[in-house]
């Protein structure tokens, strides 16, 4: 099953590389050998490097990118990980939850209610309840796994029509898209993102 799941990273300018180096070193101990890893960006040993067409021009922050990866990516099941995070424990029940039939695994963040999208602009804020038509949950897309099947595919056009809109950040845009294209999706706990398993370093990338 290994050799059909990969790891992205997107590392865009010197200090996101930096950051991923070293969540790799944290990485490789629970991988199978026949696992890639991609890096969108920057060119680290020991990966697959890629890169788009329009080099995703004025692409702050790698979000652009991010949310077109899986045009680039070979593989069904895989794992998009933040390039400020280490990897604690195995990753590998997060594909093992893809193969059982899901489309996508991830964490909650921990910002809901009167926190929820605290980071977007009023307007994109507004907006996006008003039309959802309620205060969803919001996910952590720091850290998350896919299965490359039809409906993601649609689900990750909408995401980038839906970030386009304000090209700002993009959990806002993340759940509107899951609005418009509703998936099979597994929540993990906190472990997953910011915890035991793997620690995510928030915001090191922008230092």
């Amino acid at each position: 099953r290994m050799n059909e799941c990969s790891v992205v990273y997107v590392a865009q300018g010197e200090t996101a590389r930096l950051q991923a180096v070293e969540s790799l070193k944290t990485l490789r101990p629970f991988l199978g050998s026949g696992t890639n890893v991609y890096v969108i960006g920057e060119k680290i040993p020991g990966t697959i490097q890629v890169h788009f067409d329009d080099e995703r021009r004025g692409d702050q922050g790698g979000r652009l990118s991010k949310i077109s990866m899986i045009q680039k990516i070979l593989e069904t099941h895989v794992l998009y990980i933040d390039a400020d995070t280490r990897i604690r424990q195995d990753i590998t029940p997060g594909f093992d939850i893809l193969s059982d039939g899901f489309d996508l695994v991830i964490c909650p963040s921990e910002n809901q209610d009167d926190e929820l999208f605290w980071h977007l602009s009023d307007i994109e804020r507004e907006e996006t309840v008003d039309q959802l038509g309620y205060n969803p949950l919001q996910l952590q897309a720091g850290v998350f796994f896919y299965r490359a099947n039809s409906r993601v595919w649609d689900f990750f056009e909408a995401w980038r029509d839906e970030y386009e809109k304000y090209n700002d950040q993009d959990q806002a845009a993340f759940i509107r898209a899951l609005d418009r294209v509703p998936l099979k999706i597994w929540l993990l706990g906190r472990p997953w993102n910011g915890g035991a398993i793997i620690e995510h370093r928030f915001g090191a990338c922008r230092k």
